[in-house]
Parts: structure tokens; sequence; C-alpha cells
């Protein structure tokens, strides 16, 4: 892997979200309240060959808001995090769906099945919801059961 490529991932996935919080952090200090939610991976809980970088990255996105909690936590603001396994899309539908690789995939899951980006929406819900006011610094693990193996 070439530096720049290690920088640009980092720019992406470490530095983008930093600077949202950054922008945010001001009007939520101002209102008392606020809620930020970083988007994880489960990566950074089992590593992943040839990504280092990735994996690195979101592993600060793990650090990133347990520090953000503590920091924000006496403005009011709850930052949690949700780590997700690998999402089906329509670029990699018929690769998991159709190959021994997806099949193998599958059997590594609790649940047998793989994760859609719309899995992810009632636990993004949530964590915006006022219903987890009292729930910060946090990681919410939703990948079908995929960590357990």
């Amino acid at each position: 892997m070439t530096v720049e490529t290690w920088d640009e991932l980092m720019a992406v996935n470490l530095r983008g979200p930093f600077l949202c919080v950054k922008a945010v952090t001001p009007i939520m200090q101002k209102q008392n309240y606020g809620k930020i939610i970083n988007i994880g991976s489960t990566t950074m809980m089992s590593g992943l060959t040839n990504r280092l970088h990735y994996t690195t990255a979101k592993g600060g996105i793990l650090a990133m808001t347990r520090s953000l909690a503590t920091e924000l936590g006496p403005d009011g603001i709850r930052v949690n995090n949700v780590a997700y396994g690998l999402v089906t899309s329509r670029l990699n539908e018929e690769e998991l769906n159709t190959t021994e690789r997806g099949q193998k995939m599958l059997e590594a899951r609790a649940l047998r099945q793989h994760v859609r980006a719309e899995d992810l929406t009632g636990t993004l819900i949530y964590l915006a919801s006022s219903d987890s006011d009292h729930m910060t610094g946090q990681t919410l693990v939703v990948d079908g059961g995929g960590i357990l193996y």
C-alpha cells in the first residue's frame, strides 16, 4: 500500500467524520443537546487482510466516539457508533448470492442472512431519538452475528 492510499482513506474515513463533528458541535453546545452517530465497521474487531488502512480508520472511529462522549457529555451531547458488517448492495448482491464466497459468508453469520442497508435503519433511528438519551460512547453492532464467529 502506498502512503498516498493510506492518507486518502484516512482523510475520508477518519478526518471526514472529525470535520463533521467539528462543524456541528458549537450548535449542539449552544442548545445543550445533540446526537452524533458515527459509522464504524466490524473490521475494527476482527481485522481484515489487505485492508490495514480501512480497519485502522474504523478503529479510530471507535476511539473518537468514546473520547468525544466524555468530552461532549457535559454539554448534553451524546456520541455513539454503529458498526456493521458487509452490507448487500447493487454492487455486490450477485456475488454474495451466487458464489461460494458469498455462501461461506452466510455460514459465518449466526442469522445466516446478509445485512441490507435497510437493516441499519432501526438502529440509526433509535440512536437519533430521545429513547437513547441515556446512552453515549457506545458501539452497536449490526452484522447478523458475524463477529460471533
